[in-house]
């Protein structure tokens, strides 16, 4: 065990007494407001992706672009409700799956971030088409599969909402 030695204390210089005095107590608040800072902050907010599997009924009467038309609708209103449910989520992914006679398939997917919904909420331009759906599902080929469509251009300046381009009209339902 080392002694205490009050001669080797006073003969170094007063400076270095002061600062080996000091440096525990500036650790300690380092630490101390540290760990209270902690505790009184709240953690930073995190977003996340939410996944959500939507199952879809074909119809006697439907159509391939009829089930489709039904299928964006389901896909925009699910990611919509999720939005405004959770405030954290930053990201959708909905995946609508097409029941027919015990077939089941992947016929969409929405996939799309907060902020480009917000700009742009229609499903149409976030939507993923799976082409094998339709045979899967016993829908006839003659009917036509439509195409995504490409998110619009920011063309306008800060701060001003860019103008929409024209989409195709769907058919319209028998």
């Amino acid at each position: 065990m080392r002694q205490f030695d009050l001669r080797r204390v006073i003969s170094r210089p007063l400076s270095r007494r002061v600062l080996e005095g000091l440096l525990p107590l500036s650790l300690g608040l380092g630490v101390g407001t540290t760990l209270v800072g902690g505790a009184i902050a709240p953690p930073p907010a995190v977003a996340y992706l939410i996944l959500e599997t939507v199952e879809l009924q074909r119809q006697p009467a439907d159509t391939y672009s009829s089930f489709l038309t039904r299928a964006q609708a389901i896909a925009a209103t699910t990611a919509q409700r999720q939005f405004e449910q959770d405030v954290l989520a930053s990201e959708v992914s909905i995946t609508v799956l097409g029941r027919n006679n015990g077939a089941m398939t992947a016929v969409l997917r929405l996939r799309v971030s907060r902020h480009d919904w917000q700009r742009y909420p229609d499903a149409r331009y976030w939507v993923t088409y799976f082409s094998s759906a339709r045979m899967l599902l016993g829908f006839p080929q003659s009917d036509p599969t439509p195409e995504p469509q490409a998110p619009p251009p920011n063309s306008a300046p800060p701060g001003e909402t860019p103008e929409f381009p024209e989409l195709p009209e769907l058919p319209e339902l028998p």
